[in-house]
């Protein structure tokens, strides 16, 4: 008799506890990357590369690197700063103290 109460008495108990919905289980929508696992709302793939999304900005990338557009500019593999965002050879400037003649920079 008390085994079939004990029995009865933690078939309720499990089955109360299943009842239950948990608020703090959530689903991931997981993803690849290549072989690595991210989550979208976190992350953005280009091609295998992970870049961040930080304070809802997404950043891009710019060759092997990951920037932010509101701060960058992306010249095929180089990342200017917005401030200079021109690109002449290997430098960046900016076009109201200079200008880009023969892959060399003239001041203005």
């Amino acid at each position: 008799m008390q085994l079939t109460t004990y029995i009865f008495a933690t078939f309720a108990i499990v089955s109360a506890a299943l009842a239950v919905p948990v608020d703090n289980l959530v689903e991931r929508d997981t993803k690849y990357c290549g072989y690595q696992p991210y989550e979208p709302s976190k992350y953005t793939c280009y091609d295998g590369l992970l870049c961040p999304i930080q304070n809802y900005v997404v950043y891009k990338r710019c060759g092997g690197d990951c920037y932010d557009p509101a701060k960058y500019v992306c010249h095929g593999t180089k990342m200017c700063p917005t401030t200079d965002p021109n690109l002449c050879g290997d430098a960046c400037y900016n076009s109201s103290r200079y200008k880009c003649e023969y892959g060399r920079l003239v001041q203005v």
